[in-house]
Formats: C-alpha cells, structure tokens, sequence
C-alpha cells in the first residue's frame, strides 16, 4: 500500500505539557528521583503493636510469591532516592518501579483518549475496495457516522466523523452522486507519522470489521471524548508507546495521591507487566504474621513525617 504520512505527529497533550516546561521543572530523565517525604518503617515497631492489638494473620492473596493482589494495594511511601514507592497488599511489603507504571499509565490513557492530528494529504488518495482489504471493509467505512457538507455539484459531499477514523488520524470523504447513487471515498487528511498511510487504514477497518466494534463509536470517557482503546493500528501503537516512555522520564516526581490513582488505573487495566514486559511490582517480604492495618501505617509514618 501507498505511505501516506512522513514525519513526527504532534505530541499528545500531556506530553507536550510535560516537555514544555522549562529545564529546571522537569524531573530527571536517568531512573532516579527524590521523593516528596522520607518514610521509615520501623517494623518492630509494627509487631509489637500488632501483638497488643492481638491481630491475626489475614490469609495470603496467592500461592505465589511473585504475584500481587491489585486489589489491595496501598501506598505507604516513596522510596529514597530511586524514584519507586512502598506499598502493601493483604499480607506483604511491595516496591513499586513508579517510572515503569508511569509508562503504562500514560500509554492506556493515550491510548483511550488522545486523537491523533490530521493534515492535509495533497494531492488526496482515491480508495476503492481492493486497497482496503476488501468489500467488508468498504461497506464498514461506508456506513460511519459522517456529516454532510454544503455543495453545489451533482454530488453529495460527506465526511467521516466516525470517532475510530478521526482519532487515529484519517480524514475520509464520501461522495455520493445524484443520478446513479454511485458512492466514491478518498483519503484526504494523514497522521505525521512515519510511514503512516493506506496499511494502516486498511489495518484499523480490519480491527473494526474483525471485532464488531461498532458499539465502541458511540463509548465516551468521562470527558466526552471518545473511548477507541482496542482500534489502534501498530504504527499508532507504536507512536504512543514511545511517547509513554518520554513522559514518563521526564514526569514530576508523584505524590501519594498521585500514587494512588496510578494504581486505580492498573487495577482497573489488570495492569502488572510495563511496556517492556518488566514486572512493575517486587513484592520485598511476607508478613504473615502482621495485620496490616491502616492506622498502624499511619501511626508509624506520622513518626517521620
């Protein structure tokens, strides 16, 4: 297929906020940041006091050392100075790698919500069924969502407004001639992507007609904007998981409210593995013989607030 795109898209939103600001703002790009508040546990501490409250072990998430349960994890504190936190789930001490989480955090967001730039393609691309994978095809992007515009020709003049089409960075127009019905589509609007083009469109109408995705046209995050998490050509995918880990390098040093809606959006994606298959989470040691109750953890960080 024909390349349609060159170059370097612009950068999502909160890339670009990120990477705006000045040297001195930014957080370091190497691995390391300082935290926000040193926190000591002093885990004898812990023990005696669960030993006066006479507490009982809860029992193990799983069987195995390795896993987490997502479904309990709390922060307690940022760890100096590697830039990862301590948390807890229902029976164990857990590090977090943060610059890893921060990658797959702004990845599904990205992912989910961003829309990718489109620009002008001159001279415009005309498509026919065979150029984007076949009459399936053709017939799904027929029957998007368009918006009619004024003309004064012997045809009707509409454009795809189909969210899966317009955030992954495709401008298409459908023209519909009066006398015979006759339908014409051309590409006239490309991402700057790299070699973004004809495949990757013939990739997304494949993903939509091999999945039955319509229903997902209509999904809307909590913003307004369109939900097209899964219908994400590679090329896009890839885009996205570069610039994931760009922000993630140079993003702010979190805090803990900022920990813990992270690990709200890795519960909810059942999220334990970074964009380089890497665990985010190294679970440090059992207590089984510990209750890990809130107030203790704030009793003890209190201490060296």
């Amino acid at each position: 297929g024909a390349g349609a795109g060159a170059g370097t898209a612009s950068r999502p939103a909160a890339a670009a906020a990120v990477l705006d600001q000045p040297p001195q703002a930014q957080g370091p790009i190497d691995g390391c940041c300082a935290p926000r508040h040193r926190v000591t546990l002093d885990l004898a501490l812990i023990i005696t006091q669960q030993a006066q409250m006479g507490c009982h072990a809860d029992p193990a998430p799983s069987t195995r050392p390795d896993v987490v349960d997502l479904s309990t994890l709390k922060p307690i504190g940022a760890l100096q100075p590697h830039g990862g936190w301590l948390l807890r789930d229902s029976a164990r001490l857990v590090a977090l790698n943060y610059y890893r989480a921060q990658e797959c955090v702004m990845y599904h967001t990205m992912l989910s919500s961003h829309r990718l730039p489109a620009f002008p393609l001159e001279p415009p691309l005309a498509l026919h069924a065979e150029m984007l994978g076949g009459a399936a095809q053709w017939d799904a992007l027929c029957a998007m969502k368009s918006e009619v515009c004024p003309s004064t020709s012997a045809k009707t003049l509409t454009i795809v407004t189909d969210a899966r089409v317009v955030y992954n960075g495709f401008g298409v127009r459908k023209h519909t001639h009066l006398e015979n019905g006759k339908v014409t589509l051309e590409l006239f609007k490309i991402a700057h992507i790299s070699d973004y083009g004809l495949e990757d469109l013939r990739e997304l109408l494949t993903l939509i007609v091999t999945q039955s995705a319509a229903s997902d046209a209509g999904s809307v995050c909590s913003n307004g904007d369109p939900k097209v998490p899964l219908l994400r050509p590679s090329r896009a995918r890839v885009y996205y998981r570069n610039e994931a880990m760009r922000v993630a390098r140079a993003a702010m040093p979190p805090d803990h409210a900022k920990i813990t809606a992270m690990l709200a959006t890795l519960r909810e994606t059942g999220t334990t593995k970074c964009l380089h298959g890497q665990p985010l989470f190294s679970p440090l040691a059992g207590l089984p013989h510990l209750c890990l109750h809130d107030d203790i953890f704030c009793r003890v960080q209190g201490q060296e607030s």
